[in-house]
């Protein structure tokens, strides 16, 4: 898949999912971010990696809202293995139909 090639390179910690919520293209800064437990990250869901706060029905209505969004939007996301930090992100919904994807771009924290 391109978009897997590109998103691999990128130096920013940016995770792409699917209509379904599966994790289709990750970068290297991501892969970093989230650890060794979740190598590779592509095939996990993203509500199992960042939603796990909640009842997965719930995390997965939270996640089906964000697909529906046709703008960009900021959000706090938590990690699942550390629920206390929370990570600032800007997310973008793309596409239509089977091909709507979600682009998730974590801002730098320090």
């Amino acid at each position: 898949m391109q978009i897997s090639k590109i998103i691999q390179s990128v130096p920013a910690s940016v995770i792409v999912t699917d209509k379904l919520g599966t994790i289709i293209a990750a970068s290297n800064a991501a892969s970093n971010m989230l650890g060794e437990e979740y190598h590779p990250i592509v095939g996990h869901l993203f509500t199992d990696l960042f939603l796990s706060n909640y009842q997965p029905s719930a995390a997965l209505k939270i996640y089906k809202e964000w697909l529906l969004r046709n703008d960009s939007f900021e959000c706090d996301i938590r990690l699942s293995e550390d629920q206390k930090r929370a990570i600032p992100a800007r997310i973008e919904c793309s596409g239509s139909g089977g091909s709507r994807i979600l682009v998730i771009i974590f801002k730098q924290t320090t």
